[in-house]
């Protein structure tokens, strides 16, 4: 299961995935962002047998990438990405090849510009502690973006 997270019409939505990403501050009590990596550290290339992505390797992303980030919540039910790609084009190119569902905005549509985040379990049967923090962090993301876009519309 993912979400896809975005802002409000004929308003600009594109943000840095550095100012939205989420502080201990921002998060529901009970929430933790554990096991957070960045970099090449998110996208290792895979070993032989390792499960493989649908559309490509992970690992084949970084170089389109200015910042990508990982975190696990809810003793790793759940999952955070963030992606902010070098172009418009790359953004594009690696959501359909790795079949990523952007988190939307409030307003429901898909945030413009080239950072996105990616949320959801890592359960095949999300559990309801899964669920219940995918739902209380949707907000908190759809916050956060809506804040970083109206520092990068400054």
């Amino acid at each position: 299961m993912g979400v896809v997270v975005g802002g409000k019409p004929r308003e600009r939505s594109s943000f840095h995935l550095e100012d939205a990403w989420p502080k201990t501050v921002d998060l529901p009590s009970g929430l933790v962002l554990e096991n957070v990596l960045e970099g090449k550290a998110v996208l290792p290339q895979p070993k032989p047998g390792d499960a493989i992505v649908k559309g490509g390797n992970l690992a084949d992303a970084l170089p389109d990438l200015k910042l990508v980030r990982k975190a696990t919540l809810a003793e790793g039910k759940v999952i955070l990405f963030g992606f902010e790609f070098k172009s418009d084009f790359a953004r594009k190119r690696w959501e359909r090849e790795l079949s990523l569902g952007a988190a939307r905005l409030d307003d429901g549509k898909e945030p413009e510009g080239r950072s996105l985040f990616y949320l959801g379990t890592t359960e095949l049967r999300p559990s309801p502690g899964a669920l219940a923090a995918v739902e209380l962090m949707l907000p908190v993301l759809q916050r956060k973006m809506k804040e970083a876009a109206e520092k990068y519309r400054e």
